[in-house]
């Protein structure tokens, strides 16, 4: 999981567009604030930030901001 936040880390300073995702990055690693983290991931997600993608499927396989429903509604 911390190889793919580095990853994400390094395509966010790549691209001048992702200032928001880099900053809400810092914020949740140096400071503990994770609050919007996942808001800033699917921003980033629409941006074409491929990690951000992969890391917002782990948290939510992961259960840690997923939709609690039972698997046969779907």
């Amino acid at each position: 999981m911390l190889k793919r936040y580095a990853v994400l880390v390094y395509e966010a300073l790549s691209d001048k567009n992702n200032k928001k995702l880099f900053d809400s990055l810092e914020d949740c690693l140096v400071n503990g604030n994770c609050k919007n983290t996942i808001n800033v991931f699917l921003e980033a997600d629409k941006n074409n930030c491929r990690i951000a993608a992969s890391l917002i499927g782990r948290l939510y396989l992961n259960g840690k901001y997923g939709v609690k429903k039972d698997v046969n509604e779907t």
